[in-house]
């Protein structure tokens, strides 16, 4: 994939309530769903900067989920509770409305969501397991299964395979287990090396991108053998023991993830580095909550925090580069054919093209400058010597 660059320029949202950002997410429109301590839920377009919708929730907001029709549009969306309630809001006229809840008081917090488009499932993890419902056109849910409970917490559910697969992260175990959906089987399990904090999957179900708690990120070739480690690491420090959302975009080659310093850690996952480390709160700031998503050619990075006593968080958008880079390409193949030198592989850093670029440009223009002056000279010469011919024939014509 071609190289990007992060703007340094970036959005902020400031939400005057003096608690704790849990939730973030966002929709192909840009629009970006924040969910609070506190209960309070917004919908706030960043490409607008205005807020679209404020609800007010009474237990705190645990977690939150866009719903998506097969074609990517948005048909509503999903937000659960500390008290195991979920709520599916669908779209009325110009706005929102609340169109079912699921009375969960005794099933713990809701920790994480799942939905897959084209056969309108939605999955939730809480502490208690896993459930799969069916969304229908009107937004309204119905329990279709629920996977067997285990003594962990439920940190992460996705769907797979075409929706047909179920994967299910317990935080506690390290146990990963895949499902076969219609009735709800047990396919495989495995342990990974560490806990699951969180974790998603990407590049058309090829990687799952997991935090385990300890020094970050690892990427895990999927399915996931049992007793297999990660294929990649990504440390992000040492004893990283508080929990934080991970997320990816551009089929996973850009990846996102909290961490100490109140900093936002961005990592190119083709490369194995990471390219940015973007403030978001204060340096004794553990930053939790962050997201990414690709809209057709520009990816949207987002996370907040505390700040202040205030909820601030911040937006960042990152551009492909491909037309510097060919650019760049282009003008090193040309200097090439002048100075018979390699061009830069694709698979440099845009950072040594650019180098790699002025460093010819300048040895050309001393090439250029040397012929040019060496022909100055040989020309001079050449009249000297005419010069000097044309007096020693008058001195002869002279003497004679």
């Amino acid at each position: 994939m071609p190289p990007f660059e992060i703007d340094d320029a970036f959005k902020v949202l400031h939400h005057p309530r003096s608690t704790e950002l849990n939730v973030l997410s966002l929709n192909d429109a840009g629009i970006m769903l924040a969910g609070m301590h506190d209960g309070s839920t917004l919908l706030w377009d960043s490409s607008e900067e205005r807020t679209l919708l404020s609800i007010q929730f009474p237990r705190a907001v645990t977690a939150g989920i866009w719903l998506t029709r097969s074609d990517g549009t948005v048909s509503g969306f999903a937000v659960g509770c500390s008290n195991g309630k979920f709520y599916l809001y669908g779209q009325k006229g110009n706005g929102w409305d609340r169109h079912f809840e699921y009375p969960g008081s005794e099933e713990g917090a809701i920790e994480c969501f799942a939905w897959h488009p084209d056969t309108r499932h939605l999955a939730i993890g809480a502490a208690s397991g896993a459930k799969v419902f069916k969304v229908d056109e009107r937004t309204h849910a119905r329990l279709l299964d629920f996977a067997s409970p285990r003594p962990a917490t439920v940190r992460f559910v996705a769907f797979a395979s075409q929706g047909k697969e179920l994967l299910i992260g317990y935080l506690e175990t390290h146990e990963l287990c895949s499902y076969r959906l219609a009735p709800l089987t047990l396919q495989w399990s495995a342990f990974l090396p560490t806990r699951i904090g969180h974790a998603v999957i990407a590049g058309d179900d090829k990687y799952l991108i997991v935090y385990n708690l300890s020094t970050g990120i690892d990427l895990y070739e999927m399915p996931v053998v049992p007793g297999a480690g990660p294929s990649q690491s990504f440390p992000m420090g040492s004893n990283l023991h508080k929990l934080s959302l991970v997320g990816s975009a551009r089929e996973g080659e850009i990846i996102v993830c909290g961490g100490p310093d109140g900093r936002m850690a961005v990592v190119n996952q083709s490369t194995g580095r990471r390219v940015a480390s973007l403030p978001v709160g204060s340096t004794s700031t553990f930053l939790q909550v962050v997201a990414a998503r690709t809209i057709e050619d520009r990816t949207i990075l987002a996370a907040g925090c505390k700040v202040d006593g205030q909820i601030t968080i911040k937006v960042w958008e990152c551009a492909r580069k491909e037309k510097v880079s060919s650019a760049l390409i282009f003008a090193a193949g040309w200097l090439n054919c002048l100075q018979a030198q390699p061009v830069a592989g694709e698979n440099q850093s845009i950072v040594r093209q650019i180098f790699s670029f002025i460093v010819r440009s300048f040895v050309a223009l001393f090439v250029f400058f040397l012929i040019f002056a060496g022909c100055a000279a040989g020309t001079a010469l050449y009249h000297v010597l005419l010069q000097t011919g044309a007096e020693r024939l008058l001195e002869a014509v002279f003497a004679n």
